[in-house]
């Protein structure tokens, strides 16, 4: 057996640490005010794709909202740390009083090549005595027609389990995209 098989799982019965495990995808082609995960499965950490996502209005981004125990969580209480970036510009954007992890701001509806390509990193989700966590980089088409990237973290400061989460529209909108769900294997 060579020395790194058994690392990489290709022996039967070892753990696959760090494996991707499709959880859903879903693909919205006619746009929505909400969309929701409802199985997280049994992982302690996850990760979010987004591919050509879109919100129906300009200047506008996506949007997460966790539950709580079943309950959804809308007061003003998440928190970020983002720095957004364009070729002719480089900035900020924080908040300790947001209402939902934010996700691909300020994209255009006036150009054809608009859209929201990313990614988000969950943790804690389903430990009651942890903070969610999220770690986020976006890429897609500004309103300024120009590319824009976004990269951060965001916080729901409170301890919870969170068993589900809410994808919607930033302020307003409605959105379409292909939202894919992983679990990472006993993380």
């Amino acid at each position: 057996m060579p020395l790194g098989a058994g690392r990489f799982g290709l022996l039967g019965g070892v753990a696959d640490l760090g494996k991707l495990e499709l959880i859903e995808t879903q693909t919205i082609t006619s746009a929505v005010s909400t969309l929701d995960f409802d199985d997280l499965g049994s992982y302690n950490v996850h990760l979010l794709t987004i591919n050509n996502g879109y919100n129906t209005t300009n200047g506008k981004g996506i949007a997460i909202r966790l539950y709580e125990s079943g309950v959804l969580e809308s007061g003003t209480v998440y928190q970020m740390a983002n720095q957004d970036c364009t070729p002719s510009f480089f900035a900020e954007d924080r908040g300790t009083t947001k209402n939902a992890f934010r996700f691909g701001n300020n994209t255009s509806t006036s150009y054809t090549q608009s859209n929201i390509n990313g990614y988000l990193y969950f943790y804690n989700f389903l430990d009651s005595s942890k903070y969610s966590f999220a770690t986020t980089h976006f890429s897609g088409w500004s309103n300024s027609n120009e590319i824009q990237s976004t990269f951060g973290s965001n916080v729901l400061p409170q301890a919870s389990t969170v068993n589900k989460f809410q994808i919607m529209a930033y302020d307003v909108g409605a959105i379409t995209g292909s939202f894919s769900l992983y679990g990472i294997a006993e993380s």
